[in-house]
């Protein structure tokens, strides 16, 4: 395909000009289709065999005063598009200066953005960055913290585009439809206001045709789900009936059927009762009585996208019957795992915000863009546009990141259990699935090559993604760091109702269970929950004060969540059990944790990894360890306590002094909560010990006085002194309960004169 240049002359002021454009460029159609063929020019020019170690790519270039700009743009098209896309987001005055009156400097930086590699590279070694210029603004004069720091980036803001590309329409099958002109792929297109269905319809057949296993369920497994896959009782919304319609014994592998994945908020106008069960299964019932706007949409994008069912929480849940609402969350990690696509409606603060995009008027940025670079020595002209979603701050992120929809508990799972998503943000659809993202204005459909985020935190949420660059060839410690990663994005998020924790994150360990055969005890590996009861936080955390939303356990009720579980705590955790973590810096459990069980035959003490036999050594618990050390937990106790929530182990006890620091962090951005010290009996400091929200500390007595502490884990770095892991906990009869996680020096703990007890942690 020959280029054709339909570029305007390139007009750019002298600060602009020295901009390193090229380095923004991107390959064409056509260098894509070579590198398939593998064509050694073309190859070698985007795979360099040798990629310099200081790459001029990613700079910064210093572009003057903010009002400087202001003057400049009406003879530069780069300074008009700055001024603009900075005057927006602001607040800066009319002559370019902060709010109190600083000059602003801005600069721009060519930032990574993407990675991608030849088709055939199976070990990476060989790739290609692919920029975007970013802006960074700073207050003249002004002694700054991390979080001015922090609003200064505006990363992203400008992609590379073949000339026109604001003006030009895009086909079907994604190509620019003016004669002649070749997209620039991974760089910029012009995305319509409203949403083209048809752009969605073909994401989903690339998808099914192109991504094999790894994207598509199977009759025979239901990606394999076995039993899980079948439900007993499913209603899905009839887009076609618009009613709601019951199936029994039906296998999620065989339907075809989109889910819902969307925020609540206060008030939903239709839901499913026991009351209107039989009346919203009448043909018709939904056009007559219309669910919220958000659902409403949802179900109009079904009916486009050419398929008949949708699955809502709030229409094919019955909200007013626990024993529905057990029944289908249990089966959460099926309904979202087999459902064709999930639809993520990510814009807005409640069910009424609708699927922005799909009917006129409901977005609104119109892109723009700059011509910067002439066609040359056989390269053709590029443009600039601006991004609809530019990152605001200095560390990248994930697109969902700053949405409502993000902070929600419940939406998770749900996302995480996806393989494809069809996501609507306020100005931008995404579509993601366990090999590559797309999104409407940027050409990424052309491959192989894919384009990952150079950045980890801008990778999708799947514990089936494809290995980003930073992560470990092997499999298993790739999972062992997702599955920290997803506990710690899970703990940031907020519930209505807080005993909700435990269900919003079952569907997740189900599927754990299925990839990897891992078996969980409230959140934890058992496989490794020694060295997992070491987790901890750095936010600060409260208790977890309310039980179960619904009844669970073998006790078939509403139950605590244990305090050596981060389900038992509110606010960020953070769970490391990686062989990286546990070999590389000689770190060990010193404990062995069993658990009790409610068996046919009475309450045992069994290993708490049933893959691995009890010992017979010093560090067995038994039935009879309980009743000798621990007689207030007798076998009627245990029978009424749920099996393994409460852990037994020996370990050894201190008593130990807790203070809080002299001095406290002095950035905003740690200003909720306080951190400690832990002494010995002179008041020396001999250890640190986690964050505690200055709430939670100013209303307990948790953060000063004389406390038990119990060792559980102890780390040698090569010849310096030994560091121990502690927890601090408080007792209530025989039972003990976490409190916080410290770490103390081991002479230190020595000389505390510690005794060896059995523990028995609830």
């Amino acid at each position: 395909m020959t280029f054709r240049s339909r570029a305007k002359p390139v007009a750019l002021c002298e600060l602009c000009q020295l901009i390193p454009f090229e380095t923004l460029r991107c390959p064409t159609l056509s260098d894509i289709q070579a590198i398939r063929k593998n064509d050694q020019t073309t190859y070698e020019h985007w795979f360099p065999q040798l990629v310099p170690q200081d790459d001029h790519r990613h700079k910064t270039l210093s572009l003057g005063l903010l009002g400087s700009i202001k003057a400049r743009r009406e003879t530069c098209g780069m300074c008009n598009l700055i001024w603009k896309i900075l005057s927006q987001r602001g607040p800066f005055t009319e002559e370019g200066r902060s709010m109190s009156g600083l000059e602003i400097s801005v600069q721009a930086e060519n930032t990574f953005y993407g990675v991608f590699y030849p088709p055939e590279e199976a070990d990476r070694d060989r790739f290609r960055i692919v920029c975007r210029l970013s802006l960074i603004t700073n207050e003249q004069g002004k002694v700054q913290d991390s979080e001015d720091l922090h609003k200064q980036y505006l990363q992203y803001c400008f992609q590379a585009c073949s000339p026109g590309s604001t003006q030009a329409d895009v086909s079907v099958d994604f190509l620019d439809t003016r004669p002649g002109v070749e997209p620039t792929i991974f760089g910029g297109r012009r995305r319509p206001l409203t949403v083209d269905c048809g752009w969605l319809r073909q994401w989903l057949r690339l998808c099914e045709v192109d991504h094999g296993a790894v994207c598509n369920s199977t009759k025979d497994s239901a990606r394999g789900m076995g039993a899980e896959a079948v439900a007993d009782l499913i209603r899905f919304i009839d887009v076609q009936e618009m009613a709601i319609r019951s199936f029994k014994h039906v296998y999620l592998g065989d339907m075809k059927y989109i889910a819902l994945s969307y925020v609540w908020g206060t008030n939903q106008k239709l839901t499913l009762r026991k009351g209107n069960l039989t009346a919203l299964g009448d043909v018709g019932t939904l056009r007559d009585r219309p669910a919220s706007r958000t659902i409403m949409d949802a179900i109009d994008l079904t009916r486009q996208l050419g398929l008949r069912y949708i699955w809502v929480d709030a229409l094919c849940i019955i909200q007013d019957d626990d024993i529905d609402k057990k029944t289908q969350l249990r089966s959460m990690g099926a309904i979202y795992g087999c459902a064709s696509a999930t639809v993520v409606a990510a814009a807005g603060e409640s069910a009424e915000s609708g699927l922005p995009g799909l009917r006129p008027g409901t977005r609104w940025f119109e892109q723009a863009e700059v011509p910067v670079l002439e066609a040359k020595e056989g390269k053709p002209a590029m443009s600039l546009m601006t991004t609809i979603n530019p990152v605001n701050g200095m560390f990248p992120v994930h697109y969902l990141d700053e949405t409502r929809w993000n902070t929600r508990g419940w939406t998770f799972q749900e996302r995480y259990l996806s393989r494809r998503v069809i996501t609507f943000t306020a100005e931008q659809v995404y579509f993601s699935c366990n090999t590559t993202t797309f999104c409407e204005e940027s050409y990424m459909e052309h491959g192989p090559p894919t384009l990952f985020p150079f950045h980890s935190a801008a990778m999708e949420l799947s514990l089936e993604v494809a290995r980003h660059q930073t992560e470990p060839q092997d499999a298993h410690e790739r999972f062992w760091r997702r599955y920290r990663l997803a506990v710690q994005r899970f703990t940031r998020r907020h519930f209505t109702f807080a005993g909700d924790v435990y269900d919003a994150f079952e569907g997740l360990l189900q599927e754990m269970t299925r990839v990897f055969g891992v078996q969980w005890l409230w959140g934890l590996p058992r496989s490794r929950l020694n060295d997992a009861l070491a987790w901890s936080t750095r936010s600060g955390q409260v208790r977890r004060s309310a039980k179960s939303t619904l009844p669970m356990t073998e006790l078939d009720k509403q139950v605590e969540f244990p305090s050596w579980s981060w389900m038992g705590w509110i606010g960020e955790a953070w769970v490391s059990v990686t062989n990286e973590h546990l070999d590389e810096i000689n770190e060990a459990a010193t404990i062995d944790v069993y658990v009790h069980a409610n068996e046919d035959t009475g309450v045992a003490i069994r290993a708490v990894n049933p893959t691995v036999p009890a010992t017979d050594g010093d560090d067995r618990v038994q039935l009879q360890d309980v009743k000798t050390e621990l007689p207030s937990l007798s076998q009627n106790a245990l029978a009424r306590t749920p099996g393994g929530h409460i852990l037994l182990f020996w370990a050894e006890r201190a008593v130990l002094s807790i203070a809080r620091k002299t001095a406290q962090p002095s950035d905003t951005k740690f200003a909720d909560k306080y951190e400690y010290e832990i002494r010995n009996s002179s008041g020396t400091p001999i250890g640190t010990m986690g964050p505690m929200i200055r709430q939670r500390s100013e209303e307990t007595r948790y953060d000063c006085g004389t406390w038990e502490f119990i060792q559980i884990r102890r780390r040698q770095i090569l010849h310096f002194e030994a560091i121990l892991t502690v927890l601090q906990i408080e007792r209530q009869g025989d039972l003990a309960y976490r409190i916080n996680i410290g770490e103390i020096q081991e002479l230190a703990w020595q000389q505390a004169g510690p005794e060896r007890v059995l523990i028995a942690l609830a």
